[in-house]
């Protein structure tokens, strides 16, 4: 089935952000690849800008429901254990990489987007994003009381970091050839098992009573 012009302008810009970065892809390669007039982007999105919160959106907006729904029901319990709240926060992500080669670009410009930016990004966790960005890093947080809410802050975003670069084939691919020396991909499981010790570990530790 032919996928009508703004679906093939988000899989352009998806593409292209991924493989590029953002401030690196035009509108004119975003609309080639697509096979679109450049007057499309404007009138489907009202810019670049809008494009590419719409592309960010598409995904991280059904995510970001899916985890809220996770979090939400593991407080009908009481206080989620830290293993639990990372449990809710990183599956979602894991299922959303083996959808299929589009999630697994959007993670590959995910991962970029933590290195490089943009004011579009941005926004979009300050605004779309922020009921549950409140409510997952309150949940956390009730998981840490030796920890001051900028020390687990700079934690979870190590965390983060963590995430949106292991979940990239690439990474995976870097790691078995320069680092072990193989060829074979290590396998995703092993993968989000050891990324969820190590988050578990790093944000546990004792405080080191240096971030207020």
């Amino acid at each position: 089935m032919k996928k009508d012009t703004k679906t093939r302008l988000l899989d352009a810009a998806e593409r292209l952000y991924a493989a590029n970065g953002i401030s690196a892809t035009s509108v004119r390669q975003i609309t080639d690849t697509a096979k679109a007039n450049v007057a499309a982007v404007s009138f489907h999105f009202g810019g670049k800008s809008g494009l590419t919160r719409a592309v960010f959106l598409r995904r991280l907006a059904p995510l970001t429901s899916e985890r809220l729904a996770r979090l939400y029901a593991l407080q009908q319990g009481g206080q989620p254990s830290l293993a639990h709240l990372l449990d809710a926060f990183i599956d979602p992500l894991v299922e959303l990489a083996r959808q299929g080669p589009g999630p697994q670009r959007f993670l590959q410009l995910f991962g970029r987007t933590l290195t490089d930016p943009t004011p579009e990004i941005g926004e979009i966790f300050a605004t779309d994003l922020r009921d549950y960005s409140l409510a997952f890093f309150g949940a956390l947080h009730n998981c840490l009381p030796h920890l001051s809410a900028a020390e687990a802050s700079v934690r979870l975003t190590f965390v983060i970091g963590a995430l949106g670069h292991a979940l990239s084939d690439p990474v995976r691919r870097n790691l078995s050839r320069d680092i072990l020396a193989e060829d074979t991909p290590i396998p995703d499981d092993a993968i989000v098992a050891q990324l969820k010790t190590f988050a578990t570990a790093g944000l546990s530790a004792p405080t080191l009573g240096d971030i207020k």
